[in-house]
């Protein structure tokens, strides 16, 4: 019965990805994203929506699951008021290093935002968005980053680890279809990692 279950979670999960990858790639203008100092892998981080459309979308550069490597997560705001705030974005990103350092795979689902839970200094930053350089205010906790930023008209949340704001340039992130790929590839690993946590 266990395997028919999941099956059944696998071709229903498939599905679902599929309705959403549709509406993503129709979002006009595209989601936000790192144009300068590549970061692999790539992938959708996350998105809402409520009946009127396209809320915001997340994308992640950097690998989610290495607390040591460069990472970048940028969310878009669709809607005014929609994206995190720079405190709420970096907490979610120190908390989920945390749990994935620990195998708490119910924590790092949870910690989707949070505030952060460490010292947080201000300091003045330069982010290029949209080819132009922008002045910010960046919350910064450790080797962690993060600012809000406007670029194109659109607002958006940066948070970095160990990736500093200054070497990274944001503009529209065309096309799409690699970083929905990343979040296939993504869950696939990550349900790995709860298995072998279980044994």
């Amino acid at each position: 019965m266990g395997e028919i279950d999941g099956l059944a979670f696998r071709v229903l999960g498939a599905a679902m990805a599929a309705f959403r990858f549709r509406r993503l790639r129709r979002a006009d203008p595209p989601p936000l994203g790192l144009v300068s100092r590549p970061l692999r892998p790539v992938m959708l981080g996350g998105e809402s929506w409520d009946r009127h459309g396209l809320l915001e979308v997340t994308l992640v550069h950097g690998d989610p699951l290495d607390s040591g490597a460069p990472l970048a997560e940028i969310a878009t705001s669709f809607r005014d008021g929609t994206t995190p705030a720079p405190g709420q974005a970096l907490g979610g990103l120190v908390h989920r290093d945390t749990a994935a350092s620990r195998g708490d795979w119910q924590a790092y689902d949870d910690a989707a935002a949070a505030d952060p839970t460490g010292p947080v200094t201000f300091s003045d930053a330069h982010i290029r968005a949209g080819g132009i350089i922008t002045a910010v205010t960046a919350l910064s906790d450790r080797h962690y980053q993060a600012a809000s930023f406007t670029c194109e008209g659109m607002a958006g949340t940066i948070a970095t680890r160990h990736c500093p704001l200054g070497q990274l340039s944001i503009d529209r992130a065309t096309p799409i279809d690699p970083y929905l790929d990343g979040y296939l590839a993504f869950l696939q690993r990550l349900a790995r990692h709860r298995r072998a946590r279980r044994t």
